[in-house]
């Protein structure tokens, strides 16, 4: 067993790297509103956001005050709306590209969004002050009694064992777009941590689980969702265009049409996949027996 200042210390380091990754694209995203600054910024969010959620199966403190972690997420969610704009330009170019279509009213409407967007977000953190990002650091409040000890390896399981649960009962609904979200979050968080502990306990059996095909899922899932993104934003767009618009530019039924089928690729098989990684990952940990050895413990 590992004393609880020792297991304390990976959990803490690894947060505070990503804080200071928040806190470094932040102040870039600050003066310059730079792509990949906004993007790493929210990659960090992520990964704080999911050793919160992990922290409330183990035993020890909160380390980020509720008040500048509120900061955090507003930062977040601002800056996402204005990162789906971003790499919707993107998309809209490689499909201008394969279907030989202008779609210059389209690319015009994204254009004015990332605009609004883009003041929006400056707005937001123009009236963070800087000095509050500047401090943001993780105190370091270990229990008074040193005695106590705990095991984030075995702790960890009950963390893997929810959200195993929940994707399985997501994969029985693939068809439905909200589920589909759900799922890639919830595969998102189970990668991170499966990563944080692979890196921190490499001796361990996590450290000796190979997470490419979980990376390989949550990159399909992500591709899935920027085009659901920029599917919502197409109709968006031509709900603001007369009547008549679609008849006379039928290129954006194939637009949408095209988007779609990219949806469904990304998606096929991927729930037979993701379900033989699920056992693959529970035999490679011994988990049903690892829980109930924690149960009978409890």
């Amino acid at each position: 067993m590992k004393s609880i200042n020792q297991t304390n210390t990976s959990l803490y380091e690894f947060l505070d790297q990503q804080v200071n990754a928040f806190r470094q694209n932040f102040l870039t995203t600050r003066l310059t509103m730079d792509q990949e600054a906004i993007h790493q910024m929210r990659v960090a969010v992520k990964k704080i956001n999911t050793i919160h959620k992990l922290k409330k199966h183990l035993d020890f403190p909160i380390t980020i005050d509720e008040k500048l972690f509120e900061l955090i997420s507003t930062i977040y969610s601002n800056s996402g709306m204005l990162r789906d704009v971003q790499l919707q330009h993107t998309l809209l170019y490689s499909y201008r590209k394969n279907l030989k279509c202008g779609f210059t009213e389209l690319q015009d409407f994204l254009t004015l969004t990332e605009i609004h967007l883009e003041e929006t977000l400056k707005g937001v953190i123009s009236g963070i002050d800087p000095e509050l990002v500047e401090n943001l650091t993780e105190p370091k409040h270990l229990p008074e009694k040193p005695e106590i000890y705990l095991n984030i390896e075995n702790e960890s399981l009950n963390f893997i064992q929810k959200k195993i649960s929940k994707i399985s009962r997501l994969l029985i609904y693939l068809e439905t777009e909200s589920k589909v979200h759900d799922l890639r979050k919830q595969t998102k968080q189970l990668l991170f941590v499966l990563q944080f502990l692979q890196n921190n306990f490499p001796q361990s059996n996590f450290g000796s689980y190979k997470v490419k095909t979980f990376i390989r899922i949550a990159e399909k899932l992500g591709k899935w969702n920027d085009l659901q993104m920029f599917v919502n934003q197409v109709n968006s767009f031509l709900i603001t265009q007369p009547p008549d618009f679609q008849e006379d530019h039928s290129e954006y039924y194939l637009l949408t049409k095209n988007i779609e089928n990219d949806k469904q690729r990304l998606i096929r098989n991927l729930d037979l996949m993701l379900y033989l990684e699920i056992i693959k990952l529970r035999i490679h940990l011994n988990l049903d027996n690892q829980i109930a050895v924690l149960e009978k413990n409890d």
